[in-house]
């Protein structure tokens, strides 16, 4: 249990710091929230490896990164350095 709550409260830590999960999308830099959200996908999958199979933050983290894996769907790059929409419009 001492390892979930530590383990949270480092997850948490982590993504208050994210402007990307609170900024409106038109005031960030579309690469700089593109790599934001790789970033916080790769914090959750190691958090995710510190949790055994009984934990009940895994879940949550599952589903965060889950979250993160349905961004990045949405963009891609086509071999270019821009950032190509799906949408056609914003992130």
């Amino acid at each position: 249990m001492e390892l979930e709550i530590t383990g949270a409260r480092r997850v948490m830590g982590f993504l208050e710091d994210r402007r990307m999960l609170y900024e409106p999308s038109e005031m960030e830099v579309p690469s700089y929230g593109i790599h934001s959200v790789i970033e916080i996908r790769y914090r959750l999958r190691v958090g995710l490896g510190k949790q055994d199979g009984s934990s009940e933050l895994a879940p949550s983290l599952r589903t965060m990164r889950a979250a993160c894996r349905k961004v990045l769907e949405q963009v891609g790059t086509d071999g270019r350095d821009s950032i190509r929409y799906v949408s056609g419009g914003g992130y």
